[in-house]
């Protein structure tokens, strides 16, 4: 809900801010409090980060043209500001600490991204390794039993050799 006097929107715990999927031509900007951000994965939403005041979210869509990637949620009472593509690079514009700011939170957000993608990828990779290793032990089980197999037929095959040649023998 906005606050006509003081252009900052209000919201209360749980009120979602935008859903994943929507279009938007506005980014927030956290004056107070703290946000959910979360995805839709499967059939339940996975929270991906927790911003707090001084955070911003919701740039990537005007900033690309498609829809928001994420659902931000209230957490308790929160505080915000809202600002158009416009007014947003006027603001990088005019005030060089506003500038900064965002320019430290997209480097941040980067940084944590490219963490958590490499260890998605850690994961991955061992999990592959750990499937090929299992694929590998299955095989040389299957291996051994086959072994395991023609030594029990060559054993029963000697077996008989022996009982044959003290057959002869007896003769």
């Amino acid at each position: 809900m906005r606050n006509e006097k003081s252009g900052c929107l209000k919201y209360v715990d749980g009120e979602v801010i935008f859903t994943e999927g929507s279009t938007g031509k506005e980014m927030y900007m956290i004056l107070r409090g703290t946000v959910e951000v979360s995805q839709r994965v499967g059939e339940r939403n996975e929270s991906i980060a927790i911003l707090r005041a001084g955070g911003f979210f919701g740039e990537m869509s005007p900033l690309i043209g498609k829809p928001r990637f994420a659902t931000i949620t209230a957490m308790g009472e929160v505080s915000l500001r809202a600002f158009s593509l416009d007014e947003m690079f006027h603001d990088m514009q005019t005030n060089e600490q506003f500038m900064k700011d965002v320019c430290f939170r997209l480097a941040e957000r980067l940084r944590y991204t490219t963490s958590q993608l490499n260890i998605a990828l850690l994961e991955s990779h061992f999990t592959q390794e750990e499937d090929f290793r299992t694929t590998e032990i299955n095989y040389l089980r299957e291996v051994v039993q086959e072994k395991d197999n023609e030594i029990e037929e060559l054993e029963k095959q000697l077996e008989l050799t022996k009982r044959g040649r003290s057959l002869l023998r007896r003769r």
